[in-house]
């Protein structure tokens, strides 16, 4: 081995020190990524989604939750519908045997003076029945408030909806970063093994005394920051693995599992800004949810004043009435006496709380109806910028993926000839280091933008319920076979 020392006298002395190594391998792996749309990878990538989202939705616990809220509420609903038709209630009350005695004295106007008796009863029940059925004709309490359960259905059903798509949406953000970690790791494993090369190579330069010091410990650095780099990928590999299954119950295979993303140029390009927004406000499910909890809320207050109306239910009531025994106090126990009555009624009912108690309901609830009109602009004020936000990401990762490639393209090339000097036995020490950061360092910059930009394209997607190109798997949808 040899070191060449060259001393350039520019006013002060500097040295460049060149090393004589063994040829290099060029083990490091190149981006696996598209040029264009692969329609077979785009299948696969839609058969793997498709799979994340059907077991998403059965295995989810906040997916199953929320449905689960909203099946209740429809019981609730179905019950007061129930509660319309007319109602059967009966009762049956048995009385054991009855003793009845005492004494009484009484003034006797004829004779003049008190006169005094003993009585004694003894008597049964036989079971006492009554029958009544009946049914509401007038209850505006209860109109509005089968109003109000049916508007919670409807809110309910899209906070479920919301729920649905926003773990699709974390789904599908962990599965981008699966994919591209899976490249950037591979890379960062490659980079790692050249900068064992040559840290070993300058390591042994050192011992043989034709290396400085210097030389060695700035290779040595990089080492370490490549190693560095190489466990935060691996880290986080593991992190959007364990989170895709957290939110899936599927563990995604590194081996299996793995399909390049399509390149910038595949993703589909978005509208206005106008036209989405247009399409959140008809489309985006927290919207919805709120205006028809404003709905609910308005039913909720006409009931709360309807406390005041009467109402009216109509009805037929039979009862049966039967008594044995001693009844009239003769010591005679074969006495009976029963008695059988129906007759339809109608019943008026009013409440009155003097202390204006519902009305302060009524009060309470039109202070809510204005929280949730709040709630419902600054929703609508989110999902708009929201939008900007990813309209400008799109735009911009779009530039700035070109410019990595080309970084990328530039420093594969001078990689090549560096390889080339490498091979010819003489290369300078920090040159490699630099290109192999630069190589890395634009590979996983383009790929971070490329995650932007499909990141960027699936909460458009998300916010303005527009599927895009039905061919484009990075979207939020139904499987078939959920639904």
């Amino acid at each position: 081995m040899k070191k060449l020392i060259i001393s350039v006298s520019f006013g002060l002395s500097m040295s460049t020190t060149l090393l004589c190594m063994p040829a290099t391998s060029n083990t490091i792996p190149e981006p696996k990524r598209a040029d264009s749309c692969s329609t077979d990878n785009l299948q696969k990538h839609q058969k793997i989604i498709s799979k994340l989202f059907k077991s998403a939705i059965k295995t989810n616990p906040s997916i199953n939750k929320s449905y689960q809220t909203y099946l209740a509420n429809k019981k609730l609903e179905q019950a007061d519908i129930a509660s319309y038709f007319p109602s059967l209630s009966a009762s049956a009350k048995y009385l054991l045997p009855t003793n009845d005695y005492g004494n009484s004295v009484n003034w006797d106007p004829d004779l003049l003076e008190y006169s005094s008796s003993n009585y004694y009863y003894n008597y049964s029940y036989s079971p006492n029945i009554s029958l009544e059925i009946s049914m509401p004709i007038l209850d505006l309490v209860k109109v509005f408030s089968t109003k109000q359960l049916k508007d919670n259905s409807y809110s309910l059903d899209y906070a479920y909806q919301g729920t649905l798509k926003d773990i699709m949406q974390q789904t599908l953000n962990n599965y981008i970063d699966f994919q591209l970690l899976i490249e950037n790791t591979s890379i960062a494993e490659g980079i790692v093994d050249e900068f064992e090369l040559i840290t070993s190579t300058q390591k042994a330069l050192l011992e043989e005394g034709f290396a400085n010091m210097l030389d060695y410990v700035i290779q040595n650095n990089t080492l370490l920051t490549s190693k560095a780099k190489l466990a935060a990928r691996k880290k986080d590999l593991e992190n959007a693995i364990s989170q895709i299954k957290y939110l899936t119950s599927i563990h995604l295979k590194l081996d299996q599992d793995f399909v390049p993303l399509p390149s910038p140029l595949c993703i589909p390009k978005v509208q206005s800004l106008e036209i989405l927004n247009a399409s959140a406000e008809k489309n985006y499910e927290k919207l919805s949810e709120l205006r028809w909890r404003l709905k609910s809320l308005s039913n909720q207050a006409n009931a709360a004043l309807s406390t005041y109306a009467p109402k009216l239910k109509a009805g037929y009531s039979l009862s049966y009435f039967e008594q044995n025994g001693n009844i009239n106090g003769y010591s005679k126990y074969g006495e009976k006496y029963s008695n059988f009555t129906g007759s339809p009624y109608i019943s008026v009912e009013m409440k009155f709380n003097l202390a204006g108690g519902d009305y302060l309901q009524y009060q309470s609830i039109l202070l809510q109806k204005e929280s949730i009109k709040s709630a419902i602009s600054e929703t609508a004020e989110q999902v708009s910028n929201s939008m900007q936000h990813s309209i400008n990401a799109t735009n911009t990762s779009r530039d700035n993926f070109s410019i990595y490639a080309k970084q990328y393209e530039t420093s594969k090339q001078a990689i090549s000839v560096l390889k080339y000097a490498v091979d010819t036995g003489f290369v300078e020490a920090s040159a490699f280091n630099q290109l192999q950061n630069s190589y890395f360092a634009s590979v996983s910059s383009a790929a971070k933008e490329l995650g932007y930009l499909l990141k960027a394209y699936v909460n458009i997607n998300r916010l303005s319920g527009e599927t895009g190109e039905s061919s484009f798997p990075f979207k939020l949808y139904l499987p078939q076979e959920a639904q």
